[in-house]
């Protein structure tokens, strides 16, 4: 009996010991796993702060090589000098591209071209103002003094520029054409061009004619280009329409025009 008894108290101490012993290496490992992680961690956390650093000074460069060759860009502007503006423009991709870093967070409206443009186009420069069109620069991408880039070049008296931005797309609204009437130096080719492109329908989806929107402009029949106007348009064939009766226009102006439409009709 005491010889088992012996035995079995061994076998117990056996598997104490074991067990000591196994949970022992079970929390080295666990510690030396922890460790491990840790180490990990640190390592991916460098490798990512490394990286953006090197991606920011990336950045950073390429903003000032930018900022750069928009400075040369605008200096070339001023200059008048549109064979160097396209050729900066034509080596340098990335410049027809870039915004204006000076913005902020409101670079993302316009490029940097674009933003130049309602200044070149006041300046009437039409070689310019094509050479930047040519290379992506967009039509009131950036406003100025919320001022369509038409409306600066009307308000500019620049015709070759106002007829290119025309051709372009460009579109004009009543008041731009009532403003270009009213003051007085209507182009004969402007003043149609104009009248042919602005929207004439009400919001009562009527259609208004030319004819009548240009003599509700006028103000008196004194107005002489304005008068000239009106008889171009109605030899090239303008008419009234039953929208216009809602129309105000001088009386004399409305006679003008039943007097000279009745003249060409009998031709």
């Amino acid at each position: 009996m005491k010889l088992e008894s012996i035995i079995r108290s061994q076998n117990v101490l056996d598997f104490s010991f074991k067990s000591i012993t196994s949970d022992k290496n079970l929390n080295l490992f666990k510690i030396i796993t922890g460790i491990a992680l840790l180490a990990l961690g640190v390592l991916a956390l460098t490798n990512y702060y490394f990286n953006r650093s090197k991606k920011t000074e990336e950045k950073n460069l390429a903003d000032r090589k930018i900022i750069d060759l928009q400075g040369q860009l605008n200096a070339a502007i001023e200059s008048g000098d549109v064979s160097e503006v396209n050729k900066l423009l034509k080596d340098h991709p990335d410049l027809a591209k870039s915004k204006d870093i000076s913005q902020g967070d409101h670079a993302n409206e316009g490029t940097y071209i674009s933003l130049l443009l309602p200044k070149v186009i006041e300046k009437g420069n039409l070689g310019m103002v094509k050479c930047l069109m040519d290379n992506g620069a967009q039509l009131d991408a950036w406003s100025r003094g919320n001022k369509s880039s038409l409306q600066i070049a009307l308000e500019s008296h620049r015709k070759e520029v106002i007829i290119y931005l025309l051709e372009k797309g460009a579109k004009p609204t009543y008041q731009m054409f009532h403003d270009y009437v009213m003051d007085h130096l209507v182009d004969m080719s402007i003043g149609l061009m104009l009248v042919n492109t602005f929207d004439k329908i009400s919001s009562k989806g009527q259609k208004f004619s030319s004819l009548m929107l240009v003599a509700s402009s006028i103000q008196s029949i004194h107005d002489v280009k304005g008068m000239d106007l009106l008889l171009l348009m109605i030899q090239k064939g303008d008419r009234l329409t039953e929208a216009d009766k809602t129309l105000a226009a001088d009386k004399e102006i409305s006679e003008f025009i039943d007097e000279q439409i009745k003249l060409a009709s009998d031709k």
